[in-house]
């Protein structure tokens, strides 16, 4: 009995279990298809209807662009870059870079032809509520990188806005993560206004913010087989205290004049007209040959040549608008009292001096010297070499606004803008500033035909026929002159437009590339023995006495720099202010040079800019009359 009464106990116990697990079961069903039917559904058949279709139906013409925006987001730095192109009067510009021109059309048709016609393959997340919309778009990359609520750098995608006329919105759409298994072909895209993620064959290669991707890339336009001469002078110049207050100090290395003939053969191209050098244990420039053991060294001119025919800019500076002005109209550099600070800034010195007449003039100096690249058209390229501006990092335009946001008023007005948002591995850089002017020497003079004599007696069909010789002759004769005459104005204008493209702006270059183009007396000339030959010439070298007017004399052809009448009447109240507030500039006032030279001392004071070399006294009177014309 009492076994039977166990059983009963069991099986009431079990019985339990049973009903409390199918009651379970039952709650479990009953809470899943309460979630079901509450569950957000897509409506039947929008997914597939919107696959096949464009998302920029009425983004057809790319002549409607007038604009692009292109916003990157670093991770590295968390910075966020901000790139635009924009069109006016029919000509792009690249506010981020304040307002160079831009050369867009190739780079614009590039990017906007991957986004027209472009169709809809396939719906990859539409928001129905059910999810994080914001972990869905981290997770497929397309997270709107001008939101202000990014919290790390993961899942950003880039963004591209097309603008038109009066700022409408053409298309804007955010590139995120490349699909799995594509090769790079789809990416997962989204426009900004909405939440669902689609798939297109596009990807974010093509939206560059590289500066050098959207501007003419052959700064000089030039050909280099073209090229007739080139004149290097190799100085360095800085700025000393004296007594007589603040003054440029020129300092002489060399000076060398090459000729270039892209038909000749071998090793024969390059040929050394003249080069000086300073003795530093004379004093006096010497002109140098070679010897017969040395060679023009043809790698380094060639690399030189390459340098001048693919001369790219990394980034640019606007200059002052007084300076652009006069350079426009090719008159004095130099108009108002802070565009002194502005090129000293950029290693650009303005040395005044006075000639017999009392007449204050500027010569112009760079920091590293120059070089004037003259072409067999007639125009004459001259590169002036300021200082280091920094080095490039990364493509990190945002970096510049940022610290040119920082500038004051002034400062901005006077051109003092950043110029490191760059690309690429470390580098340094340095201010290039291009001027141009036209030669007509350089163009080969046509050569006419000697007119025969025509008798006045004698045969009558000779002498016919001497006329229509003659008269042949001279018709062949103008039409040459005429074209010569064609080829004056047209080097003419093109050194104008030239002018007008390079007035506006110091420009900023590798510096590796300023060596491949300023290259040394020592780079041009290769011996065995040629370094322990030139370790004799000291290239610290100071200039004599009055270094400015010697360096004016010796290197510098003379721009058309000289002060207008009234800004030179110490009468007027201006050049009395201006007198007043530049006397630490102007000084000191540069006499003419003595014919007679002062004996130089034994012992020579020592320079403030070094101390190895000496201050010679002796002016560079033993230099040719025509090599100090040049």
């Amino acid at each position: 009995m009492l076994l039977t009464k166990y059983k009963t106990f069991v099986d009431k116990i079990t019985m339990n279990e049973i009903t409390k697990t199918s009651i379970f079961i039952a709650v479990a069903i009953a809470l899943f298809l309460f979630a079901w039917l509450i569950q957000p559904k897509a409506p039947s058949g929008v997914s597939d209807a919107k696959i096949g279709a464009e998302l920029f139906e009425d983004f057809t013409d790319p002549m409607q662009i007038q604009g692009l925006e292109i916003v990157k987001y670093v991770p590295d730095t968390a910075d966020v870059i901000d790139f635009r192109v924009t069109a006016a009067n029919g000509k792009w510009s690249l506010p981020s870079h304040q307002n160079y021109p831009a050369d867009a059309e190739k780079q614009m048709g590039l990017v906007a032809s991957g986004f027209m016609n472009q169709k809809i393959l396939d719906v990859a997340y539409e928001d129905f509520g059910s999810s994080d919309v914001r972990e869905a778009h981290a997770m497929y990359g397309v997270v709107d990188p001008s939101s202000k609520n990014i919290v790390s750098g993961s899942g950003v995608g880039t963004k591209a806005t097309f603008i038109g006329e009066n700022n409408k919105i053409l298309a804007s759409l955010i590139i995120g993560k490349n699909v799995e298994g594509s090769n790079g072909q789809k990416s997962y895209v989204r426009t900004p206004e909405q939440n669902t993620v689609y798939v297109m064959a596009l990807n974010a290669d093509n939206l560059s913010t590289k500066f050098d991707d959207w501007i003419e890339k052959n700064l000089l336009k030039l050909d280099s087989f073209n090229l007739k001469t080139i004149r290097m002078n190799d100085y360095s110049t800085d700025i000393v205290e004296t007594e007589r207050g603040v003054v440029t100090d020129p300092r002489f290395h060399s000076m060398f004049e090459l000729n270039y003939d892209s038909e000749s053969v071998g090793d024969n191209k390059w040929t050394l007209k003249t080069l000086t050098r300073r003795d530093p244990k004379t004093g006096n420039t010497v002109q140098v040959t070679l010897a017969p053991d040395e060679k023009l060294n043809d790698k380094k001119l060639e690399e030189m040549r390459m340098a001048f025919d693919d001369l790219k800019i990394i980034d640019v500076l606007k200059k002052p608008e007084t300076i652009a002005a006069a350079q426009r109209e090719s008159n004095s550099l130099i108009t108002e009292l802070s565009d002194v600070d502005v090129l000293r800034s950029v290693g650009y010195l303005l040395q005044p001096i006075r000639d017999k007449n009392n007449e204050l003039h500027y010569s112009l100096f760079a920091r590293q010297g120059e070089v004037f690249v003259e072409m067999n058209d007639g125009i004459v390229y001259r590169l002036m070499f300021g200082n280091l501006t920094g080095t490039t990092i990364a493509n990190d335009t945002k970096k510049t606004e940022s610290a040119d946001a920082q500038k004051t008023d002034e400062q901005k007005a006077n051109g003092e803008t950043s110029a490191n948002s760059a690309f690429g591995a470390l580098s340094a850089n340095r201010y290039l500033m291009v001027l141009v002017e036209f030669d007509e020497s350089l163009l080969e003079k046509p050569e006419l035909k000697e007119l025969a004599d025509v008798p006045t007696e004698g045969d009558e069909k000779e002498i016919e026929k001497r006329k229509a010789q003659r008269a042949a002759d001279e018709l062949n004769n103008q039409h040459i002159e005429d074209e010569y005459k064609q080829k004056i104005e047209a080097g003419k204008r093109r050194a104008k437009e030239l002018g007008l493209r390079f007035a506006d702006w110091f420009f900023v270059i590798s510096d590796d590339v300023f060596k491949k183009i300023h290259i040394t007396d020592v780079d041009l000339i290769t011996t065995p023995d040629a370094e322990q030959k030139n370790a004799n010439f000291d290239p610290g070298l100071p200039l004599p006495g009055y270094n400015a007017e010697d360096m004016n004399n010796l290197l510098l052809p003379q721009l058309d720099q000289t002060p207008k009448p009234e800004q030179l009447s110490p009468e007027t109240p201006a050049a009395k202010e201006q007198s007043n507030a530049t006397e630490m500039e102007i000084q000191p006032v540069v006499p003419e040079t003595p014919q007679n030279p002062e004996p130089q001392p034994e012992n020579p004071p020592q320079s403030q800019e070094s101390n190895e070399a000496p201050q010679s006294k002796n002016p560079v009177s033993d230099v040719p009359k025509e090599q100090q014309n040049k």
